[in-house]
């Protein structure tokens, strides 16, 4: 193979590197941490912080973590950071979801599907802080009475009727990163600082303190990296990795303190801020959007000044792909069997169009798509956009991935989405920058917390209740609204008159439980680092979890749709056949 003389002072041979990284994860065992738990825990727990504003709690809590929390640069990383204290592993977040983890933590490393190893000191470390957490979490705090905890909590575990994922916190984002990269956490402050200085209000002013700690938090953050990495580089005997790490120590000595001044700074800003708002929150499905769009200057300016090949720009984005599969999901059985596989859903969107238009495509779509072929992880899913100006080029390379092992990228039809964004409140402008969220969800990255999968619903249990009389097939438990009998039924309107009855009953449930977690988010669990990063929370000084961000939406999304299309199908034709006489022949249960 060819090799080249990187900025980071060593040999590359063609993507080596990263395809030992990419080994190093795969053959990595799959792991819960309880780091992020316990460093929660202690804070909350430290009576000092208690008469404390909610915000700045979370944002203590949050420096606390990332302060204190295991910091490691494994062999061959370019890019560094580290989501757990074990390679691959989940995080457990008590004040959220995390309760019903911690209380079935000794089944994660026996059970059949996707065992995670935790040790037996950990699993007794862990739940040691079930009695406190017992009045704090998010079930307990939204809603009102053990009765209606108690419902709640066998409704989601039953998952017969609508899931809401929001319980476990608000993730389906993409966040601004290109802030961050541009600004650093200290040009954001300087910004929170000049919006200070305009307003009074106590509860703004409450809300740019914890911007203010966080991203010290987070700037702090890369000054440990900075640390550990100069202190492997004294005792690295072999030369190109003392480069190495030395390298790295400077770049983290710089970012996300400041902002980046290289296409390798940059990358290495995005992971460490990713991995923050994994630790305070959630992170599952949080998304880190167009890469190939907010980082291609970097990479020009590079490219053009000598600083930087093609193979090192791709060497250091296979290392960042790479890195996202660091973390999984630490869900409970029953989370896990529904959701199957343990996936983050943590989008990457490639190509498109730009604000104004104009085909976005550039030489990082390339080496993106590239990427998604040659490594075939779990992360990150890669998404592309396309229009009617797509370049053959690009398309025919798309084709050609897709047509690979695996399936992918996903693919997205601008001109469509653009409209759909528009006709749902989305400017032209912010329509054009779209990025997927999780599954399918489009919305404009660093403006919007969409919460885009907010709830599921199951459209098909509530064709099951109209055809029932409000239960399941074979059932006489009343789980629904009490509709007529099939045998009364005359025509399919009467067949669809009772389906909406269904669906509007069980979609005022779903609702009222979706406004309580939401409440309880907004006043107990905000979140400053995401929201720093979110057009219009600086600008209004109101968290995202209050409604700050420009664009606001709850998605719900129906399951089932399919399934209730194929069946009012032959439904109708039944209908047609009984010329208006009662349905009484019917056999459905």
């Amino acid at each position: 193979m060819n090799a080249i003389t990187n900025v980071v002072g060593q040999s590359l041979e063609d993507g080596a590197r990263v395809a030992r990284l990419k080994k190093a994860v795969d053959e990595a065992t799959y792991g819960g941490c309880i780091e992020r738990a316990v460093l929660w825990s202690e804070y909350y727990m430290d009576e000092a912080n208690d008469g404390k504003s909610t915000a700045v709690q979370i944002a203590e809590a949050t420096r606390h973590v990332l302060a204190n929390k295991t910091v490691k640069i494994y062999p061959d990383e370019l890019i560094v950071g580290n989501f757990t204290a074990k390679r691959v592993a989940g995080i457990c977040y008590p004040e959220l979801g995390g309760l019903g983890i911690m209380i079935g933590v000794d089944k994660l490393p026996t059970r059949k599907v996707n065992p995670l190893e935790i040790s037996e000191d950990e699993q007794a470390k862990l739940q040691s802080y079930i009695p406190f957490w017992m009045d704090k979490n998010m079930v307990y705090l939204a809603f009102d009475g053990q009765e209606e905890q108690m419902r709640f909590v066998k409704e989601q575990i039953e998952a017969l009727q609508y899931q809401l994922y929001e319980a476990g916190g608000i993730a389906h984002l993409a966040p601004g990163y290109e802030k961050v990269i541009k600004l650093g956490a200290e040009g954001i402050i300087a910004e929170v600082e000049a919006f200070e200085a305009q307003t009074n209000d106590p509860s703004k002013l409450d809300f740019y303190q914890s911007v203010k700690i966080s991203m010290n938090a987070l700037a702090e953050f890369g000054d440990r990296y900075a640390t550990e990495a100069r202190r492997l580089a004294e005792a690295e005997a072999d030369p190109q990795r003392k480069l190495d790490l030395e390298r790295i120590a400077e770049v983290c000595a710089r970012v996300p303190r400041y902002g980046a001044t290289s296409f390798y700074e940059a990358v290495q800003s995005m992971t460490l801020t990713h991995i923050a708002i994994f630790q305070e929150t959630i992170g599952e499905t949080t998304c880190p959007g167009r890469v190939d769009q907010f980082l291609n200057s970097y990479y020009e300016e590079d490219l053009a000044a000598g600083r930087i090949s093609r193979q090192e720009a791709k060497d250091i984005l296979g290392a960042f792909c790479v890195k996202l599969c660091e973390t999984i999901p630490m869900y409970s059985d029953e989370l896990t069997s529904m959701l199957g596989g343990l996936t983050s859903w943590e989008v990457v969107t490639i190509g498109g169009q730009d604000s104004e238009g104009n085909d976005a495509t550039n030489e990082l779509s390339f080496i993106l798509l590239e990427l998604a072929d040659e490594l075939r992880m779990r992360q990150p899913n890669f998404h592309v956009r396309l229009h009617e100006n797509t370049p053959k080029a690009f398309y025919d390379e798309v084709i050609r991935v897709n047509f690979g092992p695996g399936s992918a990228p996903a693919m997205y039809n601008d001109e469509t989405i653009i409209e759909s964004m528009m006709n749902v409140g989305y400017s032209l402008e912010d329509a054009r920058d779209y990025v997927a969220i999780g599954c399918v969800e489009p919305t404009a990255p660093g403006k919007t917390l969409g919460s885009t999968d907010a709830g599921m619903y199951n459209m098909a249990l509530a064709l099951e209740m109209a055809l029932n009389e409000g239960c399941q097939f074979g059932s006489d438990r009343q789980i629904g609204v009490k509709t007529p009998p099939v045998s009364s039924m005359k025509s399919m309107d009467d067949v669809l008159d009772a389906y909406k009855v269904q669906v509007k009953h069980q979609l005022g449930k779903l609702h009222a439980d979706l406004q309580k977690c939401e409440q309880f988010h907004a006043k107990y669990h905000p979140t400053p680092i995401t929201s720093a990063t979110l057009e219009g929370c600086l600008e209004q000084g109101v968290c995202s979890t209050q409604g700050g961000a420009k664009y606001n939406f709850s998605g719900i999304q129906g399951t089932g749709m399919a399934v209730v299309a194929d069946s009012l199908g032959p439904l109708r034709v039944l209908c047609s056949r009984t010329s208006g006489s009662p349905l009484r022949s019917w056999s459905l249960t």
